[in-house]
């Protein structure tokens, strides 16, 4: 029985002896698995909500500091909840930034520089002594900012809105062709103004948020002012005719002005004579003295105007002698100013339908603002001896180093050029991907709530692929 037993074992070692391969392979299969759960496994998940959720698919990445530290796992749209239009999964892996704390921002981001079809997820970890988000929390609409396509920014300018820029473009060239000595001239009276510009810009390219408050109060004064255009008509007219007066009567006003210091260098002589004439009063003072005791209060009450009559008479004296210096100025520039007034008024008055066509876009072209810098701030963390033979070299990020550089994604599908020349329909474009149609796109539109303007050529036509006027067979 023994011998027996024995070429049994041998023969059953005998198959996978000469048969090692399969083994690898079979041991290689369960150890690919194992590192494939793995990396795809998230412990941590939270909720992102977004007015906007454009182009994020699952799968995409999720990144800290250009670090990948996790994936998104799922997009869905509930209105119902908190008031987002969006729900964004968010599945982190990386255990040295879960859990999230509160205060934890979220923004989506190009996926990258110059592609327009992927994104990617950036998130800002709260303070760690802010209280902790729970595995499957959320994060609403306050902390989150969607990202902004650049069509949004080129579709301010509809066809409309390109005439009516022609047009203003062109009366502007008309009305400053044959003004080029008063514009020189009011250029020449104009660094003031300009440095004074220079501080304000800085002011606001130092303060975002004011940059913002500057935007939305732009846009309810150019409402009123679209609403109001006959009144601001008159009021440029009016403005024009008071220039003209002032500019009739500038010698008189200039010759006043140079009259004034001769005036009060003779008050300053008279009141020196009073001056003098003190000492023959005080026998006088001296009989009021005590009628002047009861008028003790009224002399407390009178002092600090007394005291600051005593300041502002030298200042005026100042401000007089300088408003005659500046006397020849202001004259130059109300000269130059007069025969510039009507053409200003005429250009102006083209800007009403122009402004009116632009002002809804403004939340858009706020958002552009603040997303300008994100396709030229792309970086990622590599390690500096990743690949063999490949050296990286950067700014220092703890073990890794940042490579700057533009990244781009080809796009290609069914329906590109490539595979059906010369192209298809906008409408069987629309229904082969599921894309929206939108020419030009109505303001709102990437949160959901389109705001038409058929006035401007966005009416409600400008969402239906049927009626593209670009459209190829």
């Amino acid at each position: 029985m023994q011998p027996q037993r024995t070429r049994s074992v041998r023969r059953a070692l005998s198959w996978p002896l000469d048969h090692p391969w399969i083994l690898i392979v079979l041991v290689g299969a369960v150890l690919f698995t194992y590192w494939a759960i793995g990396t795809r496994y998230e412990p941590y998940h939270v909720r992102a909500e977004f007015t906007s959720a454009f182009n994020l698919f699952s799968g995409e990445s999720v990144d800290v500091d250009g670090l990948a530290v996790g994936k998104i796992s799922g997009v869905s749209y509930a209105p119902s909840l908190g008031g987002g239009e969006a729900i964004v999964n968010i599945g982190i892996s990386d255990h040295r930034y879960y859990p999230l704390h509160a205060g934890t921002t979220v923004e989506i981001r190009w996926g990258s520089t110059i592609g327009n079809g992927t994104r990617r997820l950036d998130i800002v970890p709260g303070p760690a002594s802010a209280p902790k988000i729970p595995n499957g929390g959320i994060i609403d609409t306050q902390d989150t900012l969607p990202a902004v396509d650049l069509d949004q920014v080129f579709n301010v300018f509809t066809t409309t809105t390109r005439a009516h820029l022609t047009g203003f473009l062109g009366n502007l060239a008309s009305g400053v062709s044959s003004n080029s000595t008063a514009l020189h001239n009011g250029i020449n009276a104009s660094p003031p103004a300009v440095l004074a510009a220079n501080s304000v810009l800085s002011d606001l390219a130092s303060n975002t948020y004011a940059l913002q408050g500057l935007i939305y109060n732009g846009d309810r004064l150019t409402s009123v002012l679209s609403s109001r255009a006959p009144a601001v008509s008159d009021l440029v007219t009016v403005a024009g005719q008071t220039f003209s007066e002032l500019s009739a009567h500038a010698n008189g006003i200039e010759q006043s002005i140079q009259d004034l210091p001769g005036a009060l260098i003779e008050a300053r002589g008279t009141l020196a004579e009073l001056d003098s004439s003190v000492g023959i009063l005080d026998g006088l003072i001296t009989d009021i003295r005590p009628g002047a005791a009861k008028l003790s209060p009224l002399a407390v009450a009178l002092r600090p105007t007394l005291a600051a009559l005593r300041r502002i008479v030298p200042i005026g004296v100042s401000t007089l002698q300088k408003a005659t210096a500046a006397a020849p100025s202001i004259t130059r520039l109300l000269d130059a100013g007069i025969p510039f007034m009507p053409k200003v008024q005429s250009v102006t008055s083209q800007l009403a339908p122009m402004v009116a066509c632009i002002r809804p876009y403004a939340p858009e072209l706020a958002g552009a603002v603040t997303e300008a810098d994100s396709w030229i701030q792309t970086y990622v963390l590599e390690r500096p001896n990743a690949a063999p033979g490949v050296t990286f070299t950067g700014a220092q990020d703890g073990q890794y180093v940042r490579q700057h550089g533009i990244r781009a994604m080809p796009q290609v599908s069914v329906t590109t050029l490539h595979v059906i020349p010369p192209g298809i329909s906008t409408s069987a474009f629309v229904n082969l991907t599921g894309k929206q149609y939108a020419e030009p796109r109505p303001p709102g539109l990437g949160v959901g709530q389109p705001y038409f303007l058929p006035q401007c050529g966005a009416g409600p036509n400008s969402l239906n692929p049927a009626d593209d006027p670009e459209d190829q067979p």
